[in-house]
């Protein structure tokens, strides 16, 4: 069946994609030294990845056992055999990594009940969060010609499945003493695009989720990021309008490797705030005092682009 075409797409341009979220000169593709795992050392680092089946959730489970990692919880609602076996193939020699793969719809509020029961009984704690698990609509429609379950069941699992991971795992996180929770996000946060409202929508409503912990566990001293893992060629993507296919070209390297970095150590200045996985690293350091002393990437520079551009 042919794709469904809409005269609106003139709003989904690549301009507009990028608008004011190009604020370093390197735009990377592909992993580069800045943020190699091997220069990482997370030995005794417990870490949690949702949707950690396949793709993107797989590959930074990857990056993390390449990391030095001690611990991987694993959760997704598919079976991560493969997954499992590539973390214990790219650990380091005399590691010792454990890992537990545990089957859980994220949207399931008994379900991740279960789930944090047995993070608690394998590992007793964890340092960093990843909420990987998402949807996006089947195909691209106007609003008019959405199937209603399908549309909210987008926000089921984009929205209220990462509440509930969240809600769910935070005081075993903050008991531990851990404090980084990352929240997997898309570049469609900050552009409107016609014909995939509910993706545009929750993916904006996660910058604000992300904003939230910040400002709620403050004393607890979280550290919360939204991240724009790449344009990779996933099972989601899919659903993008040809037109837009030939951006895929990122390597999920590159978002596995990019988390590792930025958990590697406290971080507190791009907290809250979006950050994007294409960004060079060495560059954006180069920004970080004006990212301290000015309100950048958080959902304000959003929704005043123009705003967002003459700031950089």
């Amino acid at each position: 069946m042919a794709e469904e075409e809409s005269p609106h797409t003139i709003f989904f341009n690549e301009d507009r994609l990028r608008a004011g979220l190009n604020v370093v000169p390197a735009t990377r593709h592909d992993t580069y030294p800045g943020i190699d795992p091997a220069n990482a050392d997370l030995a005794g680092k417990i870490v949690l990845v949702t949707g950690a089946c396949k793709g993107l959730g797989k590959g930074i489970a990857i990056a993390f056992s390449k990391a030095g990692v001690s611990g991987l919880a694993l959760l997704a609602r598919s079976d991560m055999f493969d997954a499992k076996s590539a973390c214990i193939a790219a650990q380091r020699p005399g590691q010792a990594l454990r890992i537990l793969a545990h089957t859980v719809d994220t949207t399931n509020g008994a379900q991740v009940t279960a789930a944090i029961e047995r993070v608690r009984e394998t590992f007793g704690r964890f340092d960093v969060l990843v909420n990987n698990a998402g949807l996006m609509e089947s195909s691209m429609k106007l609003i008019g010609n959405t199937d209603p379950d399908e549309w909210w069941n987008v926000y089921k699992v984009v929205l209220l499945g990462t509440y509930r991971v969240t809600h769910a795992f935070l005081p075993l996180l903050v008991e531990g003493g851990g404090n980084t929770c990352v929240h997997l996000n898309s570049q469609s946060c900050a552009a409107a695009a016609a014909d995939c409202a509910s993706t545009q929508m929750t993916k904006l409503a996660i910058c604000r989720f992300t904003e939230q912990l910040v400002l709620e566990y403050h004393n607890a001293e979280i550290i919360s990021l939204t991240i724009h893992p790449g344009f990779v060629k996933t099972g989601m993507g899919n659903s993008m309008p040809a037109a837009f296919k030939h951006l895929l070209i990122d390597m999920p390297e590159l978002t596995g490797n990019t988390l590792v970095w930025l958990a590697k150590e406290r971080r507190e200045w791009p907290s809250g705030r979006y950050v994007s996985c294409q960004w060079d690293v060495d560059e954006l350091l180069m920004k970080k005092d004006e990212i301290v002393t000015a309100l950048v990437w958080a959902l304000d520079t959003f929704t005043n682009t123009s705003s967002a551009q003459a700031r950089w």
